[in-house]
């Protein structure tokens, strides 16, 4: 597999790991899912989101730096195994996101449900970008 050196992950690892970043958030926040929830409780009027170009750019771009970052972690750290990358990326999820996601709820008086889903949802996407990269 052709891998560019300071990235620590090959260019398929990159870009799968983007599209999947992209397909779970957009699958996350659907009204299949908890999409009708979220935008309740930000209190957004359905009607008034219109997507454009800056948000699949901004979501590509925040995509690729999770896969490099997390990519490189756990190559550094030695992980080459499915299973190994899920405890890692769970250790850094809660070490690092669902630590942070959280001062909203505490000193903002944001809703738990709203915390629970975003801090879910970064959680299956490390999980799953994760995978990613230690097999690709």
């Amino acid at each position: 597999m052709f891998y560019i050196p300071f990235l620590s992950i090959s260019p398929a690892a990159l870009i799968i790991g983007i599209a999947s970043h992209m397909l779970i958030g957009m699958t996350w926040y659907s009204p299949l899912m908890f999409g009708s929830l979220w935008m309740k409780l930000c209190k957004i009027n359905p009607e008034s989101i219109k997507m454009h170009a800056g948000h699949v750019i901004g979501s590509a771009i925040t995509g690729g730096t999770i896969t490099i970052v997390l990519g490189h972690l756990l190559k550094t750290s030695g992980v080459a195994s499915c299973i190994a990358s899920i405890e890692y990326s769970t250790l850094i999820w809660l070490g690092f996101i669902s630590t942070v996601l959280f001062s909203p709820v505490l000193w903002e008086k944001r809703p738990i449900e709203l915390y629970l889903i975003g801090a879910a949802h970064w959680l299956v996407t490390l999980l799953v970008i994760g995978c990613v990269v230690t097999k690709l």
